[in-house]
């Protein structure tokens, strides 16, 4: 495989966890997203912080939509 090859396909799966996630499409996620995963949120908000593994990774991604009255939408 080459590198154009890979970076395409990342590329891809990239697109993808982004319109999966404005989209609540929780499946696909969880196909993207490794159990093992680690989440950082920067600042000093009360949701900023780093959450471990797959289940924290999403109840982050909860709060984007709870705090924002779902309105949140990540823009690649």
């Amino acid at each position: 495989m080459t590198d154009v090859t890979l970076r395409n396909q990342n590329s891809e799966l990239v697109r993808r966890g982004y319109a999966a996630f404005n989209s609540g499409e929780m499946d696909t996620l969880t196909q993207i997203i490794d159990e093992s995963c680690t989440w950082h949120t920067p600042g000093k908000s009360p949701i900023a912080g780093d959450y471990e593994g797959r289940e924290a990774t999403f109840g982050q991604f909860g709060r984007y939509g709870g705090e924002t009255n779902g309105t949140f939408r990540a823009d690649l």
